[in-house]
């Protein structure tokens, strides 16, 4: 029925996949050298800046927070989203629809937070790529659902009248 769909599906989630790693990686693993430093913003207020990594001009709360998730999603999150993307490949069902379905939401909310919470640097465009390809891939993964399909399960041996 969504052959095509599937097809165009599966394509955004190895580009998610593959983007995800590029990104997760680089926040993770690359280091500048660079040390925190003291800036006053327009309230007058004295911010520590994290100064090191692609996070370099992040705050020295957020820097860290977003060097935790970039962890999670490179040893957690790319393999659940490989793995339930195969499994689907293998025996669509409701269960691995819904299972990849919650992954790409995942990484949308991963990409919105990195896109959107991130002082710009050299991987805004990795990030804005990340963000349309899981949007785009949700989109697509809810609409290809067969929400009848759980229904049918449940309450086949159910008598009618």
């Amino acid at each position: 029925m969504f052959v095509g769909k599937s097809k165009v599906l599966y394509y955004l989630v190895f580009m998610v996949a593959a983007l995800s790693v590029v990104a997760a990686a680089t926040g993770v693993f690359y280091t500048t050298g660079g040390a925190p430093f003291e800036v006053v913003n327009q309230y007058g207020e004295t911010i520590i800046i994290y100064g090191d990594g692609i996070y370099a001009h992040d705050s020295y709360f957020k820097a860290p927070i977003f060097r935790g998730t970039d962890l999670v999603v490179l040893m957690v999150g790319v393999p659940l989203l490989l793995m339930a993307t195969i499994l689907d490949i293998r025996n669509r069902s409701l269960k691995t629809s819904l299972l990849l379905t919650s992954l790409l939401a995942l990484f949308l909310y991963y990409a919105t937070s990195i896109a959107f919470g991130a002082t710009y640097n050299s991987l805004l465009l990795i990030y804005i790529a990340l963000f349309s390809a899981s949007l785009f891939g949700l989109i697509l993964a809810m609409i290809r659902i067969d929400y009848n399909q759980g229904q049918r399960k449940h309450y086949s041996g159910i008598a009618r009248r």
